[in-house]
This record gives structure tokens, C-alpha cells and sequence, in this order.
């Protein structure tokens, strides 16, 4: 009897693990589920990117506008600007 009482604790602790193991996995798809959830789509994404290149673009043409301006208020000799932009295509 006692053999029988000691086979069933140790099966309810497997089970008893089995369960929180599962509780932590469900947690861990909700929490992955709600982090999704405040994404943007991809469409949304892609028009960041967008954005984000046009800006990055008139910065760095400012940028060189500023270093320009600069340049003649030192009285500089100031070449004809020059604007060269590389692509990765190919």
C-alpha cells in the first residue's frame, strides 16, 4: 500500500510541474502576443523607412549647405558643390 501512496505522489508532482511548465508557456504567448500586438505592419514600416531616408537626405544636404555657407563667411574659395550619391544595387 505504501508503494501504491508513493507511486502517486510522485506522479501528481510530475503533473503538478507539467501544469506550471504550461502556466509559464501560456504566459510567454501572451506577453509575446500583447509585444506584437503595438507593432506597426509592415506597410506602416515601410513607409517609416521612407520617411526616415527623405530626412536622413535633406540633413545631409543642409549639412552641406551649412559647411558652405560657412566656408564664404571665412572667405574661402568655395568650389561649385558637388553631390554624389552611391547605391548598393547593382
Amino acid at each position: 500500500m505504501a508503494e501504491v501512496l508513493a507511486l502517486i505522489d510522485e506522479r501528481m508532482e510530475e503533473i503538478q510541474d507539467l501544469r506550471d511548465r504550461c502556466m509559464e508557456h501560456e504566459d510567454s504567448i501572451k506577453e509575446a502576443r500583447q509585444a506584437a500586438a503595438v507593432l506597426p505592419s509592415g506597410e506602416m514600416l515601410d513607409k517609416i523607412l521612407r520617411y526616415e531616408t527623405k530626412l536622413e537626405r535633406q540633413m545631409y544636404r543642409a549639412m552641406a549647405q551649412l559647411e558652405r555657407v560657412q566656408r564664404m563667411r571665412r572667405g574661402e574659395a568655395i568650389p561649385a558643390p558637388l553631390s554624389v550619391e552611391v547605391s548598393g544595387r547593382g
